[in-house]
């Protein structure tokens, strides 16, 4: 299963109309503050184009 993680509601419904695969998931939250992954363990955490935008990258780390 895939995990795709967004602050930006548009951009999620973007990624969901562009997205053909059944088990891509899709959640609008603020990863540093989510309450939604925080029980969940990941094999690979892929950031494109937003690890810039943490102000902690050290915080933005631990959190992941």
């Amino acid at each position: 299963m895939v995990t795709g993680v967004d602050i930006d509601r548009n951009l999620i419904d973007l990624d969901r109309a562009k997205t053909s695969y059944p088990d891509v998931k899709f959640i609008c939250e603020d990863i540093l503050s989510s309450t939604k992954l925080s029980h969940k363990s990941f094999q690979c955490i892929y950031s494109c184009s937003a690890f810039f935008c943490f102000e902690s990258k050290e915080i933005a780390l631990k959190k992941l």
